[in-house]
């Protein structure tokens, strides 16, 4: 089972109201499903680039992007840690 959190805050209460960061909750996470645009300007994107490894780039074409016309989430990026993540300073 993968645990799934949303960096926004807009599926998850302890980011929306401010109890939890986005980087401490990327801290226990060995895979990241990120729009790169999204975090272009904030301070979580240099410590993702020194964290994670870019491992495949997801493109939707604009016409097939059916949700809304958002050039903020036209690319989705995979990005695997550099060394696995530890929980209560267990590795796994």
């Amino acid at each position: 089972m993968r645990r799934t959190v949303d960096l926004l805050g807009l599926n998850n209460a302890e980011i929306a109201f401010g109890k939890l960061s986005a980087r401490d909750a990327i801290r226990n996470a060995d895979w990241l499903a990120i729009c790169p645009a999204l975090f272009a300007g904030s301070d979580i994107k240099p410590y993702i680039m020194a964290e994670f490894i870019p491992r495949a780039e997801i493109r939707i074409p604009p016409a097939e992007y059916t949700i809304c016309n958002n050039p903020w989430q036209a690319v989705v990026a995979i990005m695997e840690r550099k060394t696995p993540a530890t929980r209560s300073g267990i590795s796994r």
